[in-house]
């Protein structure tokens, strides 16, 4: 609307959703500046509340004459080490629904363990000024803690909502901080009018700064940005009048039965001509009620507010208690179903484990439970079903688990999670000792990740940690496979402990510690030329140095463990199990040298981490930082010189099955990135067995003498554990595919998180993205695999092996991708081995999340296709078949990889916080569907990906966008 040459727009005109920008929480305290060095305001928030900054997420209620309106909305993308989230929540009530007093309450809250939030604060901004004018733009809002983290800030604010607003007595301090944040704010505006005094403007922003800074030493405050939506004109408040329903009629006074008269009616008509007049003669009073036209508080009639809608009937829970108490009688033992409750018991026992079940559903199940002990899969649906609050239930359902048939490992992962917390511990007793008994050693490996995960919900038992269940097994079978693993390998007399050397040795000094950790031993210093020809022969190592006495069991659980004692939210349970671990590890001699191993891998970290913080805080080119990373090899000179030569082998944290005794400097080299990640290359004394390629690693490239290089990436400032779920779960299914037959050549390179942003990933050798080949050959993936592979007798002039792995590669990243909801792919992070091995990298977008608009369901660029021979080719038809095999058999598997990204849901993954999260991967898997029909949906879900145009587009984009960055 205009008035007077003034454009506006009325509230109750904007029916648009309200929304809310959630950019950033920043503050000071003064212990921040008192500690040596100052803490960042994430560090002081993490110490203070007892929480990890990427576990906090804000929480928004909008707020209607003080009741809340419709349901709040949160946040889910993680906060990171700056507390910035940048999302956009959108509420279901629109502008139009405002009222004059609407306001925003945002509560922003942390984790303190498995299902405990925890308050650490609420901010209140109202949505209209005094002038009642629609607020638009950036607000920082004053962050309110609540008492008992406050208390450790310095500050004695109870109270104020938005910063600078009225109503309590503000200190001499924060009216001057105000009044700086004014006088910045006016400064810029008359910067961007133009300004005659330019000269002026550089002294006065040191001037403010230093001011503020000084005054952050003092202060406490602690801010929330958030931005409301712009409009074109500005939105004035403007509420209309409520439709209020049609009052009810008032029923006539009863009359004396003597004077009542029947109910007059019109006359029938006999003709259309009479009827036409009827219809347009006046209603009567005696053939249409008189509708009063007083308003509806004159009529006695009143508007009333249920406000037990949406809560549980009292009457009918207790209806439900009567009945499940009279079936847990004896002749429950009797009943058995008839043909339809068969067909609908034997539906909700295949249902997968993220479906909630309803009411009805759990009563059947109940009542049917003896008729459905002999089905494993009905255990866990059974304990869904039981109202643990009942004790007498809770100890029925207990002696009849003891008489079901024993359920599959994969079934048995579900009582380990988030859905059985708050049952008692003899359910999770049930699940640990069927891994006990069922799980091999390589299954613990392989489920390692999550179980450790898992750990966490037993810090609520009435237990000492070391005792809980799954912590003890874990412990138990990692010390049992050291002893195992030192039986099997060839005896031999177990290496000297590390002594520390004399001051002054030769080639030691300088070292410390750590050079001394990782030296070990310091018999004697591998000579010659390390980089170019093989290095002299030495004698064989025993196995066991070489990896063949160590067990990867054990130390991927001591990495795991030592990773998840950082977090503050279960960081003393963590602790107890690990130190639980190596007690157990150092009762036996084998234990003793594993820790010494252990040891040794955390000098090499802290070495590799010391060398990446060292370069990216360089700020150098990046040839320089390539030079100064060489040089760090070099004697005396840095961190990584002990790398140079070991003197006893060194089993890998990465990759426990690898053995190195050196580095080779002259092919370290730093990635152009700003994190400056960082590879080395080390000599292998064996090529470890590939977990999933049924060859050399994948990292491991053969010197010729028999032994290998390692190379590994160092990155600091990155958190890898998302990468490392993905990779782990890649792994698992390739091991289901292979359980079955089916080898399809997928690259599971591996990653390994040492710390929340820090950790390494195996380089994988003899490769290159997908992007460069396509334009170094013209866009033909086959030119690409002829140069190394030709074979002048075979279609294509490619070795048939290689084009059969590419098919096979293809068809398993596909589906694996598919299944993760894997996001953001381009031919930038697809990779090529020269083998012909296709795979997949950086995995920051999973569960369906995608950078780019309209992604398609899996990444099948025509260049893939082309490679194949064209659609109508043999191998392309070979790899739709492929597809649609690996997809059914990961399918008959769901429960176990269902139960396990459950398990990861309180594992601080950025994409993986709720079990909503796991539902995305529940529907991919399409489990309403038989095999035959799971076949032609995914050949559908294949055309799509290939014929689809928006990845095209997107491409360009993208290399658009890289040849500008580069």
């Amino acid at each position: 609307m205009a008035e007077g040459g003034f454009a506006y727009f009325r509230s109750s005109d904007v029916t648009l959703q309200v929304k809310l920008l959630v950019q950033q929480l920043h503050g000071s305290v003064p212990a921040m500046c008192a500690s040596h060095p100052p803490l960042s305001y994430a560090a002081w928030l993490a110490g203070a509340c007892g929480v990890a900054p990427h576990d906090l997420h804000i929480s928004a209620q909008l707020l209607v004459h003080g009741m809340p309106l419709g349901q709040p909305e949160r946040t889910y993308s993680a906060a990171g080490s700056k507390l910035r989230w940048n999302e956009w929540l959108s509420f279901t009530a629109k502008y139009c629904d405002l009222s004059a007093d609407a306001a925003l309450r945002i509560s922003v809250y942390g984790t303190a363990g498995p299902r405990e939030p925890v308050l650490i604060g609420t901010a209140t901004a109202k949505l209209f000024d005094a002038a009642s004018r629609l607020r638009e733009g950036e607000l920082q809002l004053a962050l309110r803690l609540v008492p008992r983290f406050a208390s450790g800030d310095g500050s004695s604010d109870p109270a104020g909502e938005e910063a600078g607003e009225e109503g309590r007595v503000r200190s001499k301090d924060e009216v001057e901080s105000e009044e700086l944040e004014a006088m910045a704010a006016r400064h810029e505006a008359a910067l961007s009018r133009g300004s005659e005094l330019a000269w002026l403007d550089k002294p006065t922003y040191q001037l403010i700064e230093a001011r503020q800074l000084a005054l952050h030493g003092r202060l406490s405050r602690h801010l929330l940005s958030i931005r409301l939506p712009d409009f074109e004109h500005p939105v004035l408040l403007h509420e209309r009048s409520a439709a209020l329903p049609p009052p009810f009629l008032q029923p006539p006074p009863p009359r004396p039965r003597a004077l009542a008269q029947p109910p007059r009616l019109p006359p029938r008509a006999s003709t259309p001509e009479r009827a036409a007049a009827a219809a347009d003669s006046p209603a009567t009073p005696s053939s249409l009620p008189a509708r009063p036209s007083e308003p509806l508080d004159r009529t006695g009639l009143g508007l009333l507010c249920d406000g037990e809608v949406g809560r549980d009937s009292p009457a009918l829970a207790r209806h439900h208690r009567l009945a499940r108490s009279l079936l847990s009688a004896g002749f429950a033992r009797e009943l058995k179903p008839d043909s339809e409750e068969r067909r609908r018991l034997a539906t909700l026992v295949a249902l997968p484990p993220t479906t909630r079940l309803r009411d009805e559903e759990r009563e059947l199940v109940w009542k049917f439970r003896y008729a459905l002990t002999e089905q494993p899969r009905a255990l866990t649906k059974l304990l869904k079903c039981v109202d643990w609050s009942d004790p007498r239930e809770a100890a029925h359902a207990r002696q009849i688990a003891s008489q079901w048939a024993p359920a599959e490992v994969g079934d048995l992962l579900e009582l380990l999670g988030p859905s059985f917390v708050s049952a008692p511990a003899w359910v999770r007793q049930c699940a640990v000792d069927g891994l006990r008994l069922r799980a091999s050693d390589e299954q613990l490996v392989a489920y390692l990740l999550p179980l450790v995960q898992a750990v966490q919900y037993e810090a609520r038992l009435p237990l000492p940690p070391d005792e809980a269940p799954l912590g003890a097994l874990l412990v138990s079978r990692a010390v049992a496979s050291v002893q195992r693993a030192a039986a099997a390998a060839p005896a031999a007399a177990p290496p000297p402990p590390p002594q520390p050397p004399p001051t002054g040795r030769a080639g030691s000094g300088g070292l410390g510690e750590v050079g001394t950790a990782l030296l070990g031993g310091l018999s004697h210093a591998v000579r010659g030329s390390i980089g170019g020809a093989a290095p002299p022969a030495a004698p064989a190592p025993p196995a066991a140095a070489a990896g063949g006495g160590f067990s990867e069991l054990a130390i991927s659980l001591h990495w795991y463990i030592s990773l998840e004692r950082r977090d503050p939210r279960h960081g003393p349970h963590y602790a107890a199990v690990y130190d639980a671990l190596h007690v157990g590890l150092a009762a036996t001699p084998a234990g003793a040298a594993l820790r010494s191993m252990l040891r040794r891998q955390e000098a090499l970290v802290g070495a590799l981490s010391a060398a990446a913080q060292a370069l990216k805080a360089a700020g150098e080119s990046r040839p320089k930082r390539i030079a100064r990373l060489q040089a760090m090899f070099e004697k005396d000179a840095g961190p990584l010189a002990p790398l140079r030569s070991l003197d006893a082998p060194l089993i890998l944290p990465l990759d426990p099955t690898a053995a190195v005794v050196g580095a080779l400097p002259e092919r370290s080299t730093v990635f152009k990135s700003a994190l400056s990640p960082i590879s080395v290359t080390f000599r292998a004394l064996l090529r470890p067995p590939a977990g999933s390629g049924g060859g050399a690693s994948s990292s491991t490239s053969s010197d010729g003498g028999g032994g290998g290089s390692y190379a590994i990436i160092f990155k600091s400032g990155d958190d890898l554990r998302q990468d490392q779920m993905v990779l782990a779960m890649l792994r698992l299914m390739d091991s289901l595919l292979r359980a079955q037959g089916l080898d399809l050549q997928l690259t599971a390179y591996r990653v390994l998180a040492t710390a929340p942003s820090e950790g390494m990933v195996e380089r994988v050798a003899a490769c290159a993205p997908l992007a460069d080949i396509l334009k170094e050959q013209r866009g033909d993936i086959r030119r690409f695999l002829a140069q190394f592979h030709p074979d002048s007798s075979a279609p294509y002039g490619i070795a048939p092996a290689v084009l059969e792995r590419f098919v096979k590669s293809c068809a398993g990243y596909c589906v694996a991708m598919y299944l993760m909801g894997v996001g953001d792919r381009h031919l930038d992070n697809l990779m090529l081995r020269t083998d012909g091995a296709l795979f997949h990298i950086d995995f920051g977008y999973i569960l369906g999340r995608d950078p780019k608009p309209f992604p398609p369901p899996m990444k099948l660029c025509k260049e893939m296709v082309e490679a194949m021979g064209g659609a109508d080719s043999r191998l392309y038809e070979r790899f739709r078949v492929l597809c649609c095999e690996a997809f059914n058999i990961l399918r008959a598997s769901s429960n176990l990889i269902l139960n396990l990204l459950l398990l990861m849901v309180d594992a601080g993954v950025a994409d993986l916080k709720t079990e909503q999260d796991v539902l995305k991967v529940t529907e991919k898997l399409r489990l309403d569907l038989s095999d035959e029909e799971a076949a032609l949906y995914f050949q559908e879900l294949i055309s799509e990906s290939v014929s689809s145009l928006f990845p095209q587009i997107n491409e360009t984009i993208h290399r658009w966008a890289q040849y500008w960055r580069s």
